[in-house]
């Protein structure tokens, strides 16, 4: 048996095949990275801007509502932000820290909405939060969104 190999051709496939091998090492390492994921680390971190969004499609917010909680969203994105900052390598304090943040905002965020927004928004990120679904894409079987009511605050 008489094997030829074609040089020129294999030198296209190990230059092809480690040009592969580099790009995908590359997106591996960018993804390992603080921030690199999608949303952020652990995939769960969305900018002001993200958050206000879904909150305003999913909620059906009115002006009042959308610059109220947008302003929210800014407010504690930058104390979350400072909070990773000084964490240093203490993560069980971050996480205590952050717990506390998210249940102060939790609250400003009630005052705001309605109690139906409220507590479809409670609803929506339990199953952000158990990585069911996509925000916004609720299953079959959940209520429908709440309906627009203008002016209208929330609160109990």
């Amino acid at each position: 048996m008489n094997k030829t190999f074609n040089i020129p051709t294999m030198k296209k496939i190990l230059i092809a095949t480690i040009t592969f091998l580099l790009v995908m090492t590359g997106s591996m390492a960018l993804l390992a990275q603080p921030g690199g994921g999608p949303g952020g680390p652990g995939g769960m971190r969305m900018t002001p801007e993200q958050e206000t969004k879904l909150l305003e499609d999913s909620l059906n917010l009115n002006a009042e509502q959308l610059v109220k909680v947008k302003a929210l969203n800014e407010e504690y994105a930058q104390k979350m932000q400072s909070a990773r900052a000084n964490a240093g390598e203490d993560w069980s304090a971050m996480r205590e820290t952050m717990m506390a943040m998210r249940q102060e905002k939790d609250q400003k965020l009630k005052a705001i909405l309605t109690a139906d927004q409220f507590t479809h928004w409670q609803t929506m990120r339990q199953r952000m939060n158990q990585g069911r679904g996509t925000p916004g894409t609720p299953p079959a079987n959940k209520p429908e969104k709440p309906k627009k009511e203008k002016g209208k605050k929330g609160g109990n």
